[in-house]
């Protein structure tokens, strides 16, 4: 089980090596909340960070659904105002979960991301924003 102090240190190495990179970064976001659809009930505030280079590359954490912490990675492609991120996910009871995330770009920074049902997880939308570097 993840501790308040492990996750709170999981993000703040995850934060340090991303600011630390050498890389030609594209944008820095933050998740901020989530909307599951029926079922058992699911942490909706998933607070975390995520930093996306030029060339797609992904990387982030937060606080996922089962109220633990989640680090992933992977590759986004983007299409003006829609973006595709595809990888893996920790955190989840089910162990490394695969990741196929589509998301629009909603103004001012903000992204609504859908999250398809996978087993026992439920249907979501996910909100971010985002900041180009």
């Amino acid at each position: 089980m993840n501790s308040p102090t492990r996750g709170a240190r999981l993000l703040a190495a995850t934060l340090l090596a991303l600011v630390s990179c050498q890389a030609s970064a594209d944008s820095f976001g933050l998740h901020l909340v989530s909307h599951h659809f029926g079922g058992r009930p699911a942490q909706n505030v998933n607070v975390g960070a995520f930093y996306r280079w030029d060339n797609g590359v992904t990387l982030g954490a937060l606080r996922n659904s089962e109220d633990t912490w989640s680090a992933y990675a992977g590759w986004t492609w983007s299409a003006g105002p829609l973006a595709v991120t595809g990888g893996a996910i920790s955190g989840y009871r089910d162990g490394l979960r695969p990741l196929l995330i589509p998301s629009l770009a909603l103004g001012l920074g903000f992204r609504l991301a859908a999250i398809a049902p996978v087993g026992v997880h439920r249907a979501a939308v996910h909100l971010m924003w985002e900041h180009g570097l």
